[in-house]
């Protein structure tokens, strides 16, 4: 019922009261659709007591299942872009650095301007589309910056006998800090090596480089190509030691 109505009392199916009122279906569709001259109950009223009939049809009800777009749908699109676009703006941001200069990955941030979608959430469309603008932004330093910090932090730790070069430092941008991971190389004299083992076997060679500290492993190249006799050159000059870390 759309509005209250007063229905006078009775007594008997010869004298009942009527009244007439507006009603609207609870649902839509066409099963609330209801053909003239239909009789339905009142409430928890019995039939016996109080009965409703409608004159006219119940009618143009109908429904159908549609395709619309949700809002969790259109969160995600969003939230899947921006993780794209900032993926593609921390590429660009790497290839406009000069070769001295790193990014700080962690401080990589993106902030959109706009997002345009092409349908609203509740919109009958089987798909959506967002055209979503952004800036994407982050901190950069520079390698020397680094190496000279390392520097600071770590010589005094230094061992006697070993030497910190830069192309031994090494790091990793944390969220609130910087790893750094150092290789130490033994302080050598490259050409007193080279006397040392002029003339030697392979394997002698290898034996005498293994009393030097840190000492790991040896690789030995021969140009062109032939080890006479299993021997290095005679003449030091023609000996080039170069070290590193591992």
């Amino acid at each position: 019922m759309d509005n209250d109505v007063q229905v006078a009392s009775a007594s008997g199916a010869a004298s009942a009261a009527i009244v007439k009122g507006n009603v609207t279906a609870q649902g839509f569709g066409a099963d609330f659709n209801l053909a003239a001259g239909t009789f339905f109950s009142v409430g928890n009223y019995s039939t016996t007591d109080l009965q409703a009939k409608n004159d006219s049809d119940f009618s143009g009800g109908s429904s159908q299942d549609v395709v619309a777009v949700a809002k969790d749908d259109a969160d995600s699109l969003k939230t899947d872009l921006i993780v794209q676009l900032t993926g593609q703006g921390k590429d660009n941001l790497k290839s406009n650095l000069s070769r001295d200069n790193l990014l700080v990955e962690n401080t990589v941030n993106i902030s959109p301007t706009s997002a345009d979608y092409d349908h609203q959430v509740g919109d009958q469309a089987a798909t959506v589309k967002l055209r979503l603008t952004a800036k994407v932004t982050a901190l950069s330093v520079s390698r020397k910056n680094i190496d000279d910090l390392a520097r600071q932090l770590f010589q005094s730790q230094v061992p006697s006998g070993y030497i910190l070069n830069d192309d031994q430092i090494d790091f990793v941008f944390g969220q609130n800090d910087t790893d750094f991971m150092i290789n130490l190389l033994p302080v050598v004299k490259p050409d007193d090596l080279a006397n040392k083992i002029s003339g030697m076997t392979e394997t002698e060679a290898k034996k005498y480089l293994s009393r030097v500290p840190g000492f790991v492993d040896a690789q030995i190249k021969v140009t062109p190509g032939i080890l006479a006799l299993h021997f290095l050159p005679h003449l030091a000059k023609n000996i080039s030691i170069s070290l590193s870390g591992k």
